[in-house]
């Protein structure tokens, strides 16, 4: 069955995707620097392709963090491999938009100048990718910048770090999505990406941020689109994420370190599970 989900989601990649748009309608109302810095360099090494076919320059925002990064793998991965993964998994996300059509410049958000300096052994040369240190939470780094971006007549374009299983083919289609607003939605009710025209859009993330939202969205008359795919669902935060990404995210970054630390699926069960050998 999982290798059937699979298919089908290579299979939608190729064809016209508006039934998986869906518009609603709106009633009103690191503890080893070098380590990873060799990590990040080995991540990806091309430039963002800018978009020539869009009506409207996106910009695209990835905030990411590494100071103790993806806790509830803890029973899996130590801290470092958290670290490794999560870098891999930005680099695998960065690959994906490297191929996309619709995009103008690419920022990533860190916290701390640790970060940035993990971000920025990625070869980013002629590539439009900005490596930025902004303090702020999440809400206020989005909605900062929904002010500041699309008050200044750009489409804003959020898109979380944890998402390796993302293709250009997937992204070129969100960008390209209708609505003041697009939503793609996490398999347990986060927003994994987020796409906004309208700057009367305010960002609460956390805590069922999906359909938050949509009711914000409402609330301030803005139409909305949903933008449903199993590949953008999966962000990787704890075990049963894993899995996916060891199913479907063969060739990826992440897949790859993945299976060099002796994970495998073990299928000798009804369900698939984790197995690790190392």
């Amino acid at each position: 069955m999982m290798g059937n989900r699979a298919n089908s989601e290579k299979k939608e990649n190729k064809i016209d995707r508006t039934d998986r748009i869906e518009n609603i309608e709106n009633t009103g109302n690191p503890e080893n620097l070098g380590n990873q810095e060799n990590m990040a360099k080995n991540g990806i090494k091309n430039g963002i392709k800018n978009g020539t076919k869009n009506l409207s320059k996106n910009l695209i925002l990835i905030p990411f963090k590494l100071k103790n990064p993806k806790t509830r793998l803890s029973g899996i991965l130590n801290l470092e491999e958290r670290k490794n993964l999560a870098i891999l998994m930005l680099s695998d996300v960065l690959e994906s938009i490297k191929g996309c059509d619709y995009v103008e410049e690419v920022v990533i958000a860190v916290p701390d100048e640790e970060t940035a300096t993990v971000c920025k052994a990625i070869d980013f040369r002629n590539s439009g990718v900005e490596v930025l240190v902004d303090e702020r939470n999440l809400n206020d780094l989005v909605n900062h910048n929904i002010a500041k971006v699309v008050a200044g007549k750009k489409s804003l374009a959020v898109i979380m770090a944890d998402l390796p299983l993302l293709n250009p083919s997937l992204v070129s289609e969100f960008l390209n999505s209708k609505g003041d607003v697009v939503l793609s939605p996490g398999r347990k009710g986060g927003t994994n990406m987020l796409l906004v025209r309208n700057q009367a859009f305010r960002v609460s993330y956390h805590y069922g941020s999906f359909t938050k939202h949509i009711e914000i969205a409402k609330s301030k008359n803005l139409s909305i689109g949903i933008f449903d795919s199993f590949f953008s669902s999966v962000d990787v935060d704890d075990e049963s994420d894993v899995l996916e990404l060891l199913i479907h995210g063969k060739g990826k970054r992440s897949w790859e370190y993945l299976k060099s630390l002796g994970f495998s699926i073990n299928c000798e069960e009804k369900d698939p599970r984790i197995e690790i050998q190392k």
